[in-house]
Order: C-alpha cells, then sequence, then structure tokens
C-alpha cells in the first residue's frame, strides 16, 4: 500500500465501470479512506460500491450523478469533502465516446457530447478549486484521449 493515498477522501466520476471503476478500486487499493463514486447508473453504483467496500478497508461510497448538471456536480462535490472535512482528489473522468459519420451528427447529439466530456470536466474543476484552495491541497485529474491528438474517422464530436 502506498502511505500517500491512506485516509484520502477521493471523487471519481464515470466510477461505476470502465477506467473510473479501475481508478476508484485502486484509490481504495491503496489505503483512501472513501472514494465518492459518480455515475448515471445506479445499479451499477450499487452493484460496484458493494463489491468494493467489503474488498477494502475504505469506503466506496455510490452517489447518483449526472455530470452535465452542475447542481448535481456541487453536491457530490461538497458531500465528499463533508464526510472527513477535506477533499484530496478528485477525478474527472466520466465521459462517452460518439463514432458517427459528422454528417449525421444532430445537434442534440452534439450538445450531448459537450455536456458530458467538456461541461463535466469544468463542473469537477469549478466545484474542487475553492475547497483545494481553502484546504492548501488537493488534486484535480481529468481524463483525456490520444483521439484529441491523433484523430480517427468519424470521431469528430469526440475528438
Amino acid at each position: 500500500m502506498n502511505e500517500y493515498f491512506e485516509n484520502k477522501v477521493a471523487v471519481v466520476t464515470g466510477a461505476a465501470s470502465g477506467i473510473g471503476l479501475g481508478l476508484t478500486e485502486e484509490m481504495l487499493s491503496r489505503g483512501a479512506k472513501a472514494v465518492f463514486m459518480a455515475d448515471v447508473s445506479q445499479e451499477n453504483l450499487d452493484r460496484e460500491s458493494e463489491r468494493l467496500s467489503s474488498k477494502y478497508e475504505g469506503e466506496a461510497v455510490p452517489f447518483l450523478t449526472d455530470v452535465t448538471k452542475e447542481e448535481q456536480v456541487e453536491k457530490l462535490i461538497k458531500s465528499a469533502r463533508k464526510y472527513e472535512g477535506h477533499l484530496d482528489f478528485v477525478f474527472n473522468n466520466a465521459g462517452i465516446g460518439m463514432t458517427i459519420p459528422t454528417e449525421m451528427v444532430t445537434l442534440e447529439i452534439w450538445k450531448k457530447v459537450i455536456d458530458i466530456n467538456l461541461w463535466g470536466v469544468i463542473y469537477g474543476t469549478y466545484q474542487a478549486i475553492p475547497i483545494m484552495r481553502e484546504q492548501k491541497s488537493g488534486h484535480i485529474i481529468n481524463t483525456a484521449s490520444i483521439t484529441g491528438l491523433v484523430p480517427v474517422p468519424y470521431q469528430a464530436l469526440y475528438a
């Protein structure tokens, strides 16, 4: 176990599957006190938080969150800080891929991708910075893709 992560409180968005679930498990395996698992899937949150909380000493806290809703992200971040009085890590990880010919993309699809992949990160960062500045510590980690640098055909929205 790495002592740096012991007794830390973290938030991970997109935490019920994929990279977010991996980040959550890694934090708990390294001694995190609590990881607030934010996701839009209540079923996955419940299943994975129960599994992880029974496997590790730290708590996997399920937190139903739509990162496109600023008020939900604010509630998530403030709840995590309230848990132990500090917030040590925010992993802005929630995101969706999109492979579709550009000429078939509707404005609704553009909005959905931008709201999740960009505004979700902005909301998480915006809510965490004042807390971390006040406590004079903390880390914000934003998950990104190599697709932003090396685009793939039909992924203009994602890249």
